[in-house]
């Protein structure tokens, strides 16, 4: 047997070790004797019980196994998957709103009847007799998707649920939309196209909310919005209510409660809180956070938490069949950037083709399945670890460190900046247990 590289050891406490396996994003809570007999291998002194939890959680394994090769064969697996595809369409990259925030140029565009048509040739062709693809999903993006949305988002939900429908194939629509364009007339419409999910936004109580989004001529859009998010919910479409919260907004977002309360009894409906990226410099608010949380709760609403994991669950954008395809045919594989023609990795023909730019597929495929770090991430994780490690404890926080662990799979592929992040996002509160398995 050995220990597998994968491993972290991380002190806590003079009696105690967190023993991280990255690879399967797995942990145990020893005691610290027992943690340098796994670090230095001597099996035949631990306890039968431990050595069968290390066993079956990955942390000890047969000497001839090769875990780099299971790391890259792994990832490979995943690149190629074939029987999920993800299109996400930017209908324009024009918005009826004008967030501060916004990374979007808000670039005067929109999608041509002729591009429309590329577009259903290319799902046509993609989900033809014979494919492998079980799951097609589309994700309205942009921009404000439901612009034109007769035009161009109506269309290609049609031939979609049509073929999926001829053939056995599960689809799925979502938007990421303000909502401030859905009516009526556009819901009965949608019905048709069940499921739908949308995710929608609330930048703070109704005052902050209508100081950061509104319409070009200054009008503010929460009494649209809230409406919006009620309609929806109420004729059973799955909506995420996401609030973007700041140090100036989030003591308000309380107020919110009151304006969506309505909604509390329902389950197709879930609150999912979001810093906006620019105000994480200002400092810890994680105690005004979580006071508006537990405000949702108490009345029933679902709170999405965001957790971080290292277990390996790539970004949509790592997988083969995904594309993001702009108004004007550019391909990409993210919606987090400016979609500027010299960034795309490729472009759709009239026939509904995809012309891939061969030498940035090429590099993606060898910067996520073919890269050296992957046998070492152990290495390359370990000290990033201890330090969130030792923070936490250091500065006594009640919340689980796994929670805060960033997926290192993924370290030098985008996922970063989250790390950089996670000072501002940890609580100062007393310590509480760690979540985890305790070995004597």
């Amino acid at each position: 047997m050995k220990a597998s590289i994968y491993n972290s050891y991380i002190p806590i406490t003079e009696a105690t070790t967190l023993v991280y396996n990255s690879f399967g994003n797995d942990y145990l809570l020893v005691d610290v004797n027992n943690a340098k007999k796994i670090e230095q291998q001597i099996f035949s002194e631990l306890p039968d019980r431990l050595l069968k939890e290390l066993k079956n959680k990955r942390f000890v394994l047969p000497k001839e196994v090769d875990e780099s090769s299971l790391l890259l064969f792994d990832r490979i697996k995943k690149y190629e998957t074939d029987s999920h595809y993800n299109l996400i369409l930017n209908p324009t990259l024009n918005c009826n709103l004008s967030c501060w925030y916004c990374y979007e140029t808000k670039t005067p565009s929109r999608m041509s009847p002729t591009m429309v048509e590329s577009i259903k040739k290319f799902i046509s062709n993609t989900l033809k007799e014979g494919t492998p693809i079980e799951i097609f999903d589309i994700s309205f993006f942009g921009g404000e998707p439901l612009i034109n949305f007769n035009d161009v988002a109506l269309p290609i939900m049609q031939i979609t649920k049509e073929i999926c429908q001829n053939r056995g194939i599960i689809y799925r629509f979502d938007y990421t939309t303000n909502s401030y364009l859905i009516n009526d007339r556009m819901i009965e419409i949608m019905k048709e196209y069940q499921p739908i999910n949308f995710q929608i936004t609330l930048d703070g109580c109704e005052e902050e909310h209508n100081s950061t989004r509104f319409l070009k001529n200054g009008k503010g859009t929460y009494r649209k919005v809230i409406e919006s998010i009620k309609s929806l919910v109420k004729n059973d479409f799955d909506v995420t209510v996401r609030l973007n919260y700041t140090h100036k907004n989030i003591v308000g977002m309380i107020k919110i409660v009151d304006d969506l309360k309505e909604l509390s009894e329902y389950k197709n409906v879930s609150i999912a809180f979001e810093r906006v990226w620019q105000d994480y410099r200002e400092g810890n608010i994680e105690e005004e956070v979580e006071t508006v949380k537990e405000k949702f709760k108490s009345v029933g609403f679902d709170i999405g938490e965001l957790k971080y994991s290292t277990s390996p669950k790539w970004c949509y954008g790592n997988r083969k069949n995904t594309a993001v395809l702009n108004y004007n045919g550019d391909i990409f594989k993210c919606t987090a950037r400016d979609f500027k023609r010299e960034n795309r990795e490729g472009y759709i023909n009239e026939d509904g083709s995809i012309i891939w730019d061969e030498e940035r597929v090429e590099n993606r495929y060898r910067a996520l399945l073919l890269n050296s770090t992957c046998k070492c991430n152990r290495i390359l994780i370990n000290n990033l670890f201890k330090f969130f490690v030792w923070r936490e404890v250091s500065k006594s926080f009640t919340r689980s460190i796994i929670e805060f662990i960033f997926n290192p799979l993924n370290l030098f592929v985008g996922y970063f900046t989250k790390v950089l992040t996670l000072w501002d996002i940890l609580p100062d509160k007393p310590v509480g247990v760690f979540i985890g398995t305790t070995f004597p």
